[in-house]
């Protein structure tokens, strides 16, 4: 069987969604500066690589141009980065973080195998990119092989090989307190070939996999398959791992104040060049803070003390827009999906699917969405599916406003006077203001939504219990249609809305196993035609994440909805 190569900056195999889906209605075209696309699939056995079909023409340019490319003389060497964010990790352990991980991901302190890179601003295109695998081989269906990099030492001066790589793996896998076990639960073993080759034997296909070895997981907040070192696991334990790991990155964590900030100092010893043919990185250091309020993030970048932040409001946007001094890229691709969902066990909405149909047809997604995103929204029709997502095609059935048709199901529901429910949500702005609106349009047609509004830990105490009647959440989804199983099937994790069933649950799991682009799409769009007859999950709108950076900030690379500090420098 003949094998397929990858090196390190090759894609995947990339095959464009307006190449092998009907053609998008002229009615409903992409957003502003967006050529669906979808991410780079894994290719089938045997199939050779291909360049990515050319992206249809859109007349809209795009919402932020790439930057060109910076001449190696221009290249500045020194200075100290300031980031933020809002959010904290409780360890700093790949495996054991079981807060937000955004810290760990975003500074350049650990690495993964691989790499899911921003290669086109405009479009929203990705590619796998090698990392500490220089390159992968999808042997067959359930096979891959991956040559690690030559020469990779971990911050302690241990080497980095197959032997620790898959240690790392399996830790993530089969530790008892994992926060990562479903990146590589799939894997029935990793096989050690030689020193710098590593096998993966999946339990079945699954085209998720690779994807998995990256660190742009789309809002997942995992990041397990991120590599330590052995060697220091063997002498300090897990508390040594939690505060100041030892990994491969141009950077090293020598102090970690808990709530307030991550220092960071260069290390001398990493594994890649500049563009100026000396070791990374080009900063002299970097101080992660942690900041809770977006808007003292948005005031100290005005102010020159932040450099760079994927957490202002996106009320500050338009703000940021003006500003000469900072630039505010659009990450159209990374939506922020806003759904409700009517709990089926709650006989009211469970058993009337016309009552649900009427809630859906009573929802104006494009007045919400405008009244709501300060220029970073769109409606959201398809309700974990956006362009750029594998089965993202608007000829797929979704619920248009028609306040006649909701009316109309109103009476053919047997609720001619209206009926009365309670609407579960959160009280912070970003969910309350959506969850409003939702109440004033679905009491046009008679549905009397009360607003019980809970902390985060309360509410999705209430979710798992299924005490509730309706909700309405928001999730953070990668392009990658597979990390839907969370939201979407039984038992998924991340199933706010309790939505079950067993046929949408067959058809995810039939489209993970599938390696051809073409062909898993025409599956998920089956997956959506099964959920939108169920009318039992739909969605309101959907926003774009932002990264903002001040202009002297260069080189910051994107994966998915992440910052890549690696090879960022400060042109001062």
């Amino acid at each position: 069987m003949r094998m397929i190569k990858r090196s390190g900056v090759v894609v995947l195999i990339t095959i464009l969604l307006a190449a092998c889906a009907p053609a998008v209605p002229t009615a409903a075209p992409a957003p502003t500066g967006i050529v669906p696309t979808v991410p780079a699939a894994v290719p089938r056995p045997g199939e050779q690589a291909t360049k990515p079909a050319a992206a249809a023409p859109t007349a809209a340019p795009a919402a932020t141009a790439p930057a060109a490319p910076t001449p190696a003389a221009k290249v500045k060497r020194g200075g100290t980065l300031n980031y933020a964010s809002t959010f904290e990790t409780d360890s700093w352990d790949p495996v054991l973080a079981k807060a937000t991980t955004w810290p760990i991901r975003e500074l350049p302190v650990l690495e993964t195998l691989l790499d899911y890179v921003l290669v086109d601003e405009a479009s929203g295109k990705h590619e796998l990119q090698g990392r500490l695998a220089e390159s992968w081989e999808v042997v067959d269906p359930t096979t891959i092989v991956l040559k690690l990099r030559k020469g990779v030492k971990f911050h302690d001066g241990s080497d980095f090989n197959a032997e620790v790589a898959k240690w790392n793996l399996e830790r993530a896998r089969d530790h008892p307190k994992s926060a990562a076990k479903r990146l590589v639960s799939g894997v029935q073993t990793f096989e050690v070939v030689d020193p710098l080759t590593l096998r993966l034997k999946l339990k079945q296909p699954s085209a998720l996999a690779i994807y998995n070895l990256t660190s742009a997981t789309g809002g997942t907040g995992e990041v397990g398959t991120m590599m330590v070192s052995k060697k220091q696991f063997d002498t300090g334990g897990e508390d040594a791992l939690g505060t100041k790991p030892a990994g491969t990155g141009p950077m090293v964590l020598t102090e970690w104040r808990r709530d307030d900030r991550a220092i960071l100092k260069p290390w001398n010893g990493y594994w890649k060049n500049g563009v100026d043919g000396k070791p990374l990185p080009y900063l002299d250091g970097i101080v992660g803070r942690i900041i809770n309020d977006p808007t003292v993030i948005f005031a100290e970048m005005r102010a020159g003390t932040v450099d760079v932040s994927s957490h202002i409001s996106d009320s500050d946007y338009q703000s940021a827009k003006a500003n000469p001094n900072l630039k505010p890229i659009v990450l159209r691709w990374a939506n922020n999906f806003h759904v409700f969902g009517f709990n089926q066990k709650f006989p009211l909405w469970g058993d009337n699917l016309k009552l649900r149909q009427a809630a859906m047809y009573a929802v104006d997604r494009k007045s919400l969405a405008d009244a709501v995103g300060f220029g970073l929204a769109d409606p959201n029709e398809y309700v974990f599916w956006g362009p750029g997502s594998p089965g993202y095609d608007t000829s797929v059935p979704h619920y248009e406003f028609n306040l006649d048709k909701a009316k109309q199901l109103m009476k053919d529901a047997g609720y001619p006077d209206g009926v009365d429910t309670v609407l579960l949500s959160y009280p912070q702005p970003l969910f309350q203001k959506p969850a409003e609106i939702l109440q004033a349009m679905w009491a046009k047609v008679g549905i009397r939504a009360k607003l019980e509004l809970l902390e985060i830990v309360a509410a999705r105490n209430k979710l798992k219990l299924g005490d509730f009647e309706v909700t309405a959440h928001r999730a953070v989804i990668s392009l990658e249609p597979s990390y839907l199983a969370r939201m979407f099937t039984c038992e998924g994790a991340a199933n706010w809305s309790n939505y079950c069933n067993p046929e949408v649950d067959k058809c995810m799991a039939e489209a993970e196993k599938i390696y051809d682009t073409a062909q898993r799409a025409d599956t998920y769009k089956r997956c959506q035609k099964l959920i939108y007859e169920d009318a039992l999950i739909g969605g309101t709108h959907r926003t774009f994440s932002t990264i903002t950076e001040r202009k002297e900030v260069r080189g910051l690379k994107i994966q998915y909805g992440a910052i890549d500090l690696q090879e960022t420098w400060l042109d001062k």
